[in-house]
């Protein structure tokens, strides 16, 4: 007696947006850095995730052709990523949102700041820090050490981002006083973290991120 199995692997893969599964694709896929690579790959076919017709390979993810990034002394840059075209941070390039354009300007770290590599990454970075902090019903620490109970019951900024500065990524803490039993003295209720699109709400009974 025999038995025969069949075993779809297309459902063992979970292709991101913009790609299928593919059981013999081909080992030179289109890139944004190397549209015409693939006509001349030699190697074997593989199993894996193919970009769908009309999109092509811009790091992990298939994006339409004509939103490819740009290209800078032989490095692919992402739409839209910024970065340092020199090892002073004198010249700050970024590469455009729609991809293909490539604008450049004059530039420099701030007051504070020192031009190094940190993760990999060259940019301005402060020379110093300093903490805030917020505990209680509520105490608040400033930056600069100061120290002050503040008993308001609505939603206030904690912290954020005052200056347009491309070195720095916005983002926002918010909190959420509430009255706790007296109406002379509140609490911290809820706590809203805002960056990178994201916004991370925790509160008293539970948290949340969406």
């Amino acid at each position: 007696m025999f038995f025969f199995f069949y075993l779809n692997m297309s459902s063992a893969y979970r292709c991101p947006e913009n790609s299928h599964y593919e059981f013999c694709g081909s080992a030179c896929p289109l890139t944004c850095m190397g549209l015409g690579a693939h006509l001349n790959c030699t190697l074997p076919c593989v199993e894996t995730c193919a970009c769908d017709p009309g999109f092509v390979l811009s790091g992990s993810k298939c994006v339409h052709s004509a939103q490819c990034g740009c290209s800078y002394n032989g490095r692919y840059v992402p739409a839209g990523e910024a970065f340092w075209a020199d090892d002073a941070c004198q010249r700050l390039c970024r590469c455009s949102t729609e991809g293909g354009s490539l604008e450049c300007q004059d530039g420099g770290c701030g007051a504070g700041q020192h031009c190094q590599v940190v993760n990999g990454i060259r940019g301005c970075y402060h020379v110093s820090q300093s903490t805030c902090m917020a505990l209680g019903d509520p105490h608040y620490y400033t930056f600069d050490g100061k120290y002050f109970d503040f008993q308001g019951n609505c939603m206030y900024q904690l912290v954020g981002v005052c200056v347009s500065d491309p070195g720095l990524v916005p983002f926002d803490v918010l909190v959420q006083n509430d009255f706790r039993g007296s109406r002379a003295v509140t609490f911290t209720k809820l706590l809203e973290i805002k960056v990178y699109n994201i916004s991370i709400v925790i509160d008293r009974e539970y948290s949340s991120q969406w």
